[in-house]
């Protein structure tokens, strides 16, 4: 195959030298949300992604599935008693004594099998991840 010369196909560009480029129809300023920052609830985003990306099939007889459990865990430990009782309420879980009965349940759970422990701790790292611990 013989080279390919480009004066055979095209005219020369009919100019030499730097143009100037065309005025942009672009805004130059940047729209006012551009870098804003919004608060986000952890535990808004946590029951929204729970819902829709927990495992199908993990039903351990639990009243919370495993990752809600570990949402509430991560919420709530070093929390003042108000926070402790919003997230309990946002997850369903009545009082201290409904958690506390949760917690020995999982507890339970977890000690019985290593798959669930493992499923458990990589829980806590996804939303530790999420909420900067």
């Amino acid at each position: 195959m013989a080279p390919l010369n480009l004066p055979d196909y095209a005219e020369p560009v009919p100019f030499q030298g730097k143009v100037a480029a065309p005025p942009s129809a672009v805004e130059d300023e940047p729209h006012p949300a551009m870098g804003g920052t919004a608060a986000v609830n952890l535990a808004e985003v946590a029951a929204i992604a729970t819902g829709v990306f927990s495992p199908v099939g993990e039903d351990l007889g639990l009243p919370l599935p495993l990752e809600k459990y570990a949402v509430v865990v991560l919420l709530t430990e070093n929390a003042n008693e108000a926070r402790r009782a919003q997230v309990h309420r946002e997850y369903g879980i009545v009082d201290e004594t409904a958690r506390q009965k949760l917690d020995q349940d999982v507890g339970r759970a977890l000690r019985k099998e290593a798959k669930l422990r493992e499923r458990f701790r990589h829980y806590l790292e996804q939303w530790k991840g999420l909420k900067g611990g």
